[in-house]
């Protein structure tokens, strides 16, 4: 679907105290990227995650490219609730609606996942004065 608003955050987020509303917004910018990402697409992950999740998140689209296969991913997130919140860590637990599907260099479809809700656990870590995704667990 090439109509998707992706969006990618360009500030990074640096409150002291980040609102829930701006802890979404990080979350969606993670979410947005990833998957311009791996579309194909240009983003810049390291506003929102860390070095070792925009490692992860190019050698699948590495993968991807040299087989041929492109994503394509609509991921929302939908709710969200602080678990823990400590001056340099905050776990967040969240409600994602999922969609992706993985295609050929044709277009042809070689898997879909349907859409559907699952929780997701984030955590967000402060490098310096700037939060970013460190980590997230689908599940529970």
């Amino acid at each position: 679907k090439p109509d998707l608003d992706l969006s990618t955050p360009s500030e990074p987020l640096v409150s002291d105290a980040p609102t829930e509303t701006e802890l979404q917004t990080l979350l969606q910018g993670w979410l947005d990227a990833k998957a311009l990402t791996l579309s194909g697409q240009p983003a810049d992950l390291s506003v929102v995650a860390r070095a070792p999740l925009v490692k992860r998140v190019d050698l699948e689209r590495s993968a991807d490219a040299a087989a041929g296969r492109s994503k394509s991913i609509d991921a929302s997130i939908t709710t969200i609730e602080v678990v823990d919140r400590k001056p340099q860590r905050i776990e967040l637990l969240a409600q994602v609606a999922y969609s992706d599907r993985l295609q050929a260099a044709d277009g042809a479809v070689i898997e879909e996942t349907a859409p559907t809700d699952f929780i997701v656990t984030y955590v967000l870590g402060r490098d310096g004065t700037q939060w970013r995704l460190h980590d997230y667990m689908p599940g529970s």
